[in-house]
């Protein structure tokens, strides 16, 4: 039997690593290695196994500066609860398989060993990193709402009194 977790079925999992350039790299060296040598070690063995997506965020000085102005103003509104701190992760892994025994083999792969744990060690801060595993559940995508069961925030049916004006179940 597959290991899912409480995954709704047909779900793909999906492991996400928060992760730090080695410091003793400037930004270009790491993004460049990074994106043109060490994704090439995983995907051999990704397939093999039954990955079925890989993919790399990167998060430069440059795009993280472009949130400032959004975090400060939330910051100043006073009718926003929920303020933001800008994340300073420099990369984030993220990759989707069916179950997590699928990620088990992968993991014993020998390209592990002999080179993906090497590389990290030059690539990545390893004294610190992040990790989760979950799934996806998608409400917007390529310009079409796709939520399961949406009417429109004039035909919300949650109760919460709160989606509009007009919400059905006031």
């Amino acid at each position: 039997m597959s290991k899912t977790g409480d995954a709704p079925p047909g779900k793909l999992l999906k492991y996400t690593s928060y992760l730090f350039k080695n410091p003793k790299l400037t930004e270009d060296e790491f993004h460049d290695h990074w994106r043109n040598h060490h994704a090439r070690n995983p995907l051999e063995a990704m397939r093999r196994q039954g990955v079925v997506r890989y993919t790399q965020y990167h998060c430069t000085e440059a795009t993280r500066s472009l949130l400032k102005p959004m975090v400060e103003a939330r910051k100043n509104n006073p009718s926003s609860e929920l303020k933001f701190e800008i994340m300073p992760f420099d990369g984030i892994v993220e990759i989707w398989f069916p179950d997590y025994d699928t990620w088990e083999r992968v993991a014993k792969e020998p390209i592990f060993g002999e080179a993906i744990f090497l590389d990290e060690a030059y690539l990545f801060d390893c004294s610190r990193s992040y990790t989760t595993l979950g799934w996806e559940e998608d409400k917007f995508l390529d310009g079409e709402i796709v939520m399961p069961g949406y009417r429109g925030l004039s035909k919300c049916l949650c109760q919460c009194k709160k989606c509009s004006s007009s919400c059905e179940a006031e």
